[in-house]
């Protein structure tokens, strides 16, 4: 045996020849299709080798038959061959000396095989056994059969018992001549048995010989024809090996590249700027087979080009982004160097994906700097596994600059986000197109060759003239099952069924159909597909082999075959098993899955070997010990997909589930509980008794070993915080102080035991004792909490002084600093806000709290926002997003969504409205996309919206009202107590949306509600105060005179403002009161409060001290309210509001006062004369006149006016000479009334003296 061949002919293929009579062995074909051969094409394929098993029973064609070409082509597949199976039952096969068709068949080999004239007599499967073993035994490896002759005995016994004819013929000798071949055959084959790796002259069954052949193959394939494959390779090189395997199982049957691979070398190879393709298409149309082919292509043609490719889901762990990159670095590096070295090995450092993200980047960029392109290829980005929720799509993907590297990536065109993100990281779109009927008809062929099988030219024209057979995929399975299909003369009607399905779902339920039949054996009881099935299905990640093996009790021996036969649909994520195909996801669905019924079957043994599991995690103190990681990512989902709210609430409630979820996934954990419907207040007391269990459990444990270990509680503090934690994202303040106080309490317990030293027993306390303290400043207890904050950072500076510790203890420090610049915040402390935080800000710099100081940094921006030095402010938050970014790379972080809402409110306050909306808007998706479309985060940015559309110059009260009404929805789902801040802002926003859409009846009474809310707070001084005018003012026009007195002295009583005096005021004059009111709420009292008050002063002169003509004491109030609203214009004002009052008397006083405060003020002598004119006072008309001319000397107006007092004094001469003045200035208006006066003057100084005072009558 030392002689046989130790490698494959073709090194990329591995071919084994199967050899048998065309009748009567079907079973034994189909065993070895159905059980062994997807074991053997699992084996090859994991070393990047193609298995053909070559069967020629169906392998040759009608046309090949009648053109005599039988013979030449069994044994031209068997040249090519590298392995050579022969079976036999009782038949003998083809012969006969006189057959002219086999005669006729020998005459064309024979010109190639001489050796066939002196075997004319011989069957065709004897010659294939003479070539491939009996003429030069131990040349090929030979693997030989002969089924015992009572299996066939029986078989035929049964065929006439049932009068089946044909199955009498199949296990029935053909004559006596075949009886005696058949024995020399079998004398021969014996004599060369140490030539072979395996004779059976008489096996009992089918099954038995399929056994034995494929034991002796698979033996001989490990041990010698892929043993050199195997053999001692570094970690890139096995790494690669898996990537070249998916590769060339793909590219063997690719066909219709060209047209791509120019577009690929036009648009990435000749193109500069570094290049970004996105390879698009459907599910299996193509896509990874085109990066398959073009990747020797390069190889060949771009010699100096380094192509580091990627074919995600090729092997366990490949679709880890740590594991991407990784890879991607390591095949650059290797590339760059040609040596396995240090940097392309494990030891290559990067433990995170944004660590592993910049070795890469530093790699490439050493590329660039020797002047080498780099081609990037990632296929299949829809398949990266994702951790959790929040995750961003494509996080990971490493965003290029160098003009040297290029990238190419393949991705579903169904991946509408991932899309997306591509488009923005300027990735150009390369579309698959369906395949045209000639690439059909090549795929059919080479995939149909590559199993030894060929298709007569009707049947090729029927599949790929069938209507879905240009999709990549429905080809690919259609082909598939015709392959592994084993009876040749039912093979039309197989096509049939198959080209007849309406699209791939359809064609995946003839391939559950299929494995059935072949894979539901009696070994098992049930359904093995159904439930193999079902059970990924309603899997949350996968199963693994075991897994599934476990839950449905499979034995080894049932499990493999099918393995190998679900295995090109199946997805192996770090063997995790999933559905490669969304359609055959859906075929599952709708064969298995037709209720809800359906799904509590299948779903309770995947929950009962989890629960199991999960019920043992008591033994480990580790909470995060790696064997609860694949029950916390399945048990709980498989609750909640069965509705089993009770059975999700006790998962969740489990202790080191939560551990895992909260650390690995806590967005996920809190849409979990929210689906439980319970409170959290409820989930905290449920945590509560988990860890009252957990503690008996351990006490348990430590007796029944008789051990000495730390006590129970204190392994919980690091749960206790995380429980903490998770309470404050869920918003549950009650719940949080309730874990926070028994944290206190166990490490008051702890003290001086096991595994708590002093010195940590005093960080912790002191650590807990803020948390407390910060949630009591959340809450409004500013005083309590401020208290417990100053405690204890004092407790900190003396153990300082005392005993060092300068680290933790300053952090602590920094912390009680932090905390009470936040109470000082959200008192509207600005300054002690300020200087609180910056003092914990240095103490965090000092020690590189990186997190904490961004926390500072946050809380600094929102105090600088509030002095309304909004730039600034907005410089400082982009600060901190992008250092929250980098530290929670690749996740959608909801505080960068708080970041982003004050940005938008910086925003709005600078009048920036559409930027403060698009910043809003992203808010709010940032936050939905972390905490889901329910929490209260979500409310709050709805919120902000809705006050935004309020700012608007045009504000739109109807989409305001939508966004409220989205925020209330929350708020109440949340349980959230409308005592809360942003709560009642919401409502009093709403209040106002509906005011103003005209609801008023709605807009009061919520209005009122709220007012009760401040009220009970004591927070009336943070209402709105646009709602409570707009409100006060609609009550008082609509004489609801009732409502808005009860608004006002609410308001009087907690918020006083000049406004709600003055209105109140009006109240009382439109409706007298029999008792005054107190002085308290009086006009008088708030004048004292705001002297000068504009408001408060007219309404003081106008109403009550003009009516009453209280001149004295109007005028002690006018300068008062000399200020920014009236200055020196009061007594203006004040005179105006006299006359308007008819007490033009008391105007006059009021313009003289003016007149004397301000002399140089022209305006009040000018207002005066006309007042005095007007009340006829002519000698104080001339007096004021006459100051007045000294200045304007060309004013026509006031000598027209003066030269009329001194006629109306009796003046004539005066007034005439005054008169004149008027005539020589350019006021022809004013020259025509003075010349009118002088004509009148002048006839009545004509006439005699006793008529004059009648003439000054008639001229008046």
């Amino acid at each position: 045996m030392s002689s046989l061949p130790t490698k494959l002919k073709d090194p990329r293929t591995c071919r084994i020849f199967f050899s048998s009579p065309f009748g009567g062995m079907e079973e034994e074909r189909e065993e070895l299709t159905r059980k062994y051969f997807p074991q053997i094409h699992h084996l090859c394929n994991s070393r990047g080798i193609q298995f053909v098993a070559v069967d020629m029973r169906w392998g040759i064609t009608s046309e090949a038959a009648e053109n005599a070409q039988t013979v030449s082509i069994c044994l031209r597949e068997l040249d090519r061959s590298d392995m050579f199976v022969g079976f036999f039952g009782q038949r003998y096969g083809w012969f006969g000396k006189n057959d002219e068709a086999l005669q006729k068949n020998i005459e064309k080999a024979i010109l190639r095989y001489p050796w066939l004239d002196g075997h004319r007599g011989k069957s065709v499967t004897e010659m294939e056994f003479l070539h491939g073993h009996l003429n030069t035994p131990g040349s090929m490896p030979a693997i030989i059969c002969f089924r015992d002759k009572s299996y066939d005995d029986m078989k035929r016994t049964e065929g006439e018992t049932l009068g089946n004819k044909k199955q009498v013929f199949k296990f029935s000798a053909e004559s006596s001549e075949s009886v005696q071949l058949m024995d020399d055959l079998k004398q021969r084959v014996e004599k060369t048995r140490d030539k072979t790796l395996g004779v059976q002259m008489s096996y009992s069954n089918p099954a038995q010989a399929a056994e034995f052949m494929f034991t002796c193959v698979w033996e001989h394939l490990n041990k010698v024809l892929l043993a050199d494959l195997s053999s001692s390779q570094s970690p890139r090189e096995k790494s690669k090996a898996h990537h070249d395997a998916f590769a060339a199982s793909r590219s063997n049957l690719y066909v219709g590249g060209e047209k791509y691979f120019q577009y690929l070398k036009e648009n990435v190879i000749d193109a500069e700027d570094s290049p970004r393709i996105m390879v698009c298409g459907p599910a299996g149309s193509g896509k990874s087979a085109l990066l398959s082919s073009w990747i020797p292509k390069l190889r060949q043609e771009e010699r100096g080009l380094i192509v580091a490719y990627h074919f995600i889901g090729c092997a366990p762990g490949s679709d880890s982004p740590l594991e991407i990159l990784k890879h991607l670095k390591d095949e650059v590096a290797f590339g760059l160097s040609g040596e396995e070295n240090s940097s392309t090995t494990e030891k290559s450092g990067g433990k995170t994906v944004q660590e592993m993200m910049q070795l890469l980047q530093q790699t490439l960029e050493q590329a660039s700097s020797q002047t080498r392109n780099v081609l990037i290829i990632i296929d299949g980005l829809g398949k990266v596994k994702l951790s959790a929720r929040a995750q961003k799509p494509l996080y990971w993907l490493p965003l290029i600059s160098s003009k040297r590297v290029k990238v190419v990536v393949s991705i579903k065109d169904t991946d509408t986000k991932s899309l997306e993100v591509l488009k923005e990281s300027g990735y150009k779109k390369m579309q698959i197109e369906p395949l045209s009927e000639p690439h059909r008809r090549e795929i059919c062929k080479r995939t149909l060759e590559v199993s030894g099988k060929e298709l007569s030219q009707s049947q090729m024209d029927r599949v790929v003239s069938a209507e879905h057979s240009q999709n990549a995929l429905f080809l690919k399975i259609a082909i598939s099952e015709l392959s592994v299909f084993g009876y040749f003369r039912q093979l039309d009607e197989k096509i049939d069924s198959l080209i007849k399905c309406d699209g791939v779902g359809e064609l995946f339920q003839e391939y559950l159909s299929r494995l059935e039949r072949d894979y539901n054996v009696q070994d098992y009881e049930g359904n093995l597909v159904q439930q193999v099935m079902m059970a990924l299905m309603v899997s949350h990640e996968g199963l693994s082999e075991n897994e599934l093996m476990e839950i449905l009790h499979i034995p080894n021996h049932v499990w493999s075959p099918l393995y190998f036969a679900m295995e090109t649909y199946i997805l192996d994520r770090s063997g995790v098993l999933g559905f490669a195909f969304e359609e055959l996801r859906d075929a599952v669905s709708s064969r298995y899955m037709k209720s809800q019924k359906d799904r509590i079957t299948a779903t309770k043994p995947v929950i009962d070997y989890f629960n199991a599991k999960r019920k043992n995690f008591h033994n480990f103190t580790d909470m995060m010990a790696k064997d609860t990681r694949r029950t916390t990512n399945e048990l709980p989902w498989l609750h909640k997909d069965i509705e089993d709210w009770e059975g999700l609430a006790m998962a969740l409630s489990d202790l080191y589930i939560f551990s895992r979820l909260h650390r690995e996934r806590e967005y996920d954990l809190l849409e979990l509980w929210k689906d439980t419907k319970l409170s959290f207040n409820t989930v905290a007391s449920m945590y509560m008794d988990s860890m009252d269990r957990y503690i008996a459990d351990r006490y348990l444990l430590i007796q029944e070993h008789l051990e000495e270990e730390a006590p129970p509680g204190l392994l919980l503090l690091e749960v206790l915080t995380g429980i903490s934690n998770f309470l404050n994202l869920a918003s549950c303040v009650k719940g949080r102080e309730n874990v926070i106080r028994r944290r206190l309490n166990i490490l008051e317990n702890v003290k001086g035991k096991k595994g708590m030293s002093p010195d940590k027993n005093v960080a912790e306390t002191l650590d807990t004792q803020l948390s407390l303290a910060n949630l009591l400043v959340d809450i409004g207890r500013y005083e309590e909490g401020i208290q417990l904050h100053t405690s204890v950072r004092d407790r900190c500076l003396r153990m300082l002084d005392e005993e060092g510790q300068q680290e933790t203890l300053e952090v602590l420090q920094a912390t009680s600093l932090s905390g009470i610049g936040m109470a000082y915040l959200l008192q509207g402390m600005t300054e002690k806000a300020f200087e609180a935080y910056n003092e914990s800000l240095e103490l965090y710099r000092k020690w590189n709290e990186e997190s904490s100081v961004l926390t500072c940094m946050q809380n600094l921006g929102y105090l600088t926002m509030n002095q309304e030095k909004y730039e600034e402010a907005i410089k400082i938050f982009e600060e901190c997003m992008k250092g929250l970014e980098k530290i929670h790379f690749g996740s959608t972080y909801h505080e960068l969504g708080n970041l982003m809402t004050n940005i938008a409110l910086c925003y709005r306050r600078l009048k920036r409205l559409d930027d403060a909306e698009k910043m809003y808007s992203r808010s709010l998706e940032m936050k939905a996309a972390a905490v889901g479309w329910e929490h209260i985060n979500v409310a709050m940015a709805y919120g902000n919206l809705s006050a935004l559309e309020l700012y608007r110059e045009k504000p739109d009260y109807q989409k305001a009202l939508e966004y409220s009404n989205k925020t209330i929805r929350i708020y109440e789902l949340n349980e959230v107590s409308e005592d809360d801040f942003n709560y009642r802002k919401l409502l009093e926003n709403h209040a106002i949306s509906l005011y103003h859409l005209e609801r008023h009846d709605e807009a009061v009474t919520l209005y009122l509600h709220v007012l009760d809310i401040l009220v009970r707070n004591k927070v009336v001084h943070q209402r709105l105060k646009k709602a409570s005018k707009d409100i006060v003012q609609y009550l008082f026009n609509n004489q609801k005179y009732a409502e808005a007195e009860r608004i006002l002295l609410v308001l009087l009583e907690h918020d006083p403002d000049p406004v709600s005096y003055f209105i109140l005021d009006f109240l009382d004059i439109l409706q007298p009161r029999e008792q005054p009111r107190p002085q308290h709420l009086t006009l008088d009292h708030a004048l004292t409060i705001w002297p000068g008050d504009a408001t408060l002063c007219q309404q003081k002169a106008v109403k009550h001290l003009i009516p009453g003509g209280a001149t004295e004491e109007l005028l002690q109030l006018l300068p008062t309210m000399i200020n920014a609203d009236y200055n020196t214009a009061v007594y203006n004002a004040a005179a105006k509001w006299c006359t308007d009052a008819g007490r033009d008397d008391m105007a006059v006083e009021v313009l003289e006062a003016g007149h004397k405060a301000y002399p140089d003020h022209i305006a009040y002598e000018t207002q005066l004369i006309d007042l005095l004119n007007k009340l006829k006072r002519y000698p104080e008309v001339l007096v004021h006149s006459k100051n007045v001319l000294e200045v304007e000397k060309d004013n026509a107006a006031l000598f027209l006016v003066s030269g009329y007092a001194y006629l109306m004094c009796g003046d004539i001469e005066t007034a005439k000479q005054t008169l004149t003045k008027v005539l020589h200035m350019n006021d022809e208006r004013l020259a025509a009334m003075a010349k009118d006066l002088l004509n009148k003057l002048s006839n009545l100084m004509a006439e005699s003296s006793d008529a004059q005072e009648a003439s000054k009558e008639n001229v008046e």
